[in-house]
C-alpha cells in the first residue's frame, strides 16, 4: 500500500482505515507489516496475513476516527492516540 497525507495524524487514520478495509474485503488478519517508507506524511508497505474464516475476525471495526486523534513525536519514535468506531 502506498498512501500520503497532510501530517502524520492523518497518515495513521488513512493506514488504519486501509488495514480495516483489508481485513473485510480480503477476510485476512494482520500478521505483520514490511514498510518500505515511512515518513510523517507519507509511508509504501507490504501486509503479511493470513487468511481465515468470517467468524474467526470476531468484532468487526468500522473505521478509524479523527475524534480526539492525538499524534507525537516522541524521541525517536512516535505515540499516538486514535479511537475506533465500532
Amino acid at each position: 500500500m502506498r498512501l500520503e497525507a497532510t501530517d502524520a495524524g492523518d497518515l495513521l487514520v488513512q493506514w488504519l482505515n486501509e488495514v480495516v478495509y483489508l481485513v473485510e474485503t480480503r477476510r485476512v488478519v494482520p500478521g505483520r507489516f514490511e514498510f518500505r517508507r515511512l515518513e510523517e506524511a507519507g509511508l509504501e508497505a507490504v501486509l503479511l496475513a493470513a487468511p481465515v474464516g468470517a467468524a474467526a475476525l470476531g468484532r468487526e471495526i468500522k473505521s478509524a476516527t479523527r475524534h480526539d486523534l492525538e499524534v507525537k513525536k516522541v524521541g525517536s519514535g512516535w505515540r499516538a492516540r486514535v479511537l475506533l468506531d465500532v
